[in-house]
């Protein structure tokens, strides 16, 4: 097959996770083509997800307010949704969830004046046409005991991570707009705690009920030091181009 599948969101996210599932990116489109034909959603690999999912701490997590209160969307959503842990220092008090179900966006405004952390995932993919990007560096990240090859860059007001677990493409975005904040954005160091620390897995009811029937809602831990999580996870990802939410509340 001469196309692959790449990544179709905001346009800086799009190009690194072309470049991160698929090595690629995609050339611009003459302005009278028709949009790219959507794929089915991803194959979830939940055999991986049950060696680092804890359903208590998700229960726990689920229970806060802010999740709480998108309860309908928090189970619509059919993709694993992803959270910094407590070590990362990232609030939770005033975060905002949007979902589409097979895409989701968690905006987490910081006590810090000007200070935004992004987060989003997604299993929607489209048809796209290649073009090769070299020399590309991912970094291993240990994301609670597991090894995930991480493309960090600096965008003009902060940092953006992005990699690929379970099969599906998340990305975080570090947002330092005001001058209280720039410390954040003066190096990688604080979007790479976090990406250390997105060690909090969260189920929707319909996330779940596919998780259970994959693995009859077993969960093996810890994962061995040998369970290395290269991306993509599954070959699936190499050839799939994750779609962005529409109405994403995180970036206009």
């Amino acid at each position: 097959m001469n196309g692959k599948i790449l990544p179709k969101m905001l346009p800086w996210t799009a190009l690194v996770l072309a470049v991160l599932l698929t090595g690629s990116v995609t050339a611009p489109q003459a302005q009278d083509a028709g949009p790219p034909p959507t794929l089915p959603p991803a194959a979830i690999d939940w055999k991986t997800l049950s060696r680092v999912y804890n359903p208590g701490i998700a229960a726990k997590t689920r229970a806060t307010r802010s999740l709480r209160a998108r309860t309908d969307q928090v189970d619509a959503t059919t993709l694993p949704i992803l959270l910094p842990d407590a070590s990362t220092g990232v609030s939770r008090d005033s975060l905002a969830f949007t979902s589409l179900g097979d895409v989701y966006d968690i905006n987490l405004p910081q006590p810090v004046k000007g200070l935004s952390v992004l987060l989003s995932g997604t299993r929607v993919f489209v048809a796209a046409s290649p073009g090769m990007v070299k020399g590309v560096k991912f970094d291993q990240v240990d994301m609670g005991g597991q090894q995930v090859e991480v493309l960090f860059s600096q965008t003009e007001d902060g940092w953006t991570a992005s990699f690929s677990r379970f099969g599906m493409a998340y990305t975080i975005d570090v947002i330092c707009d005001e001058e209280p904040a720039t410390g954040y954005c003066q190096d990688s160091s604080y979007i790479r705690k976090i990406a250390a620390g997105m060690t909090e897995v969260v189920l929707g009811a319909r996330a779940e009920r596919e998780w259970i029937a994959a693995t009859g809602g077993n969960t093996t831990t810890p994962p061995r030091p040998t369970d290395t999580v290269k991306v993509p996870v599954n070959r699936d990802v190499l050839k799939q181009r994750p779609v962005a939410s529409s109405n994403n509340p995180v970036k206009p």
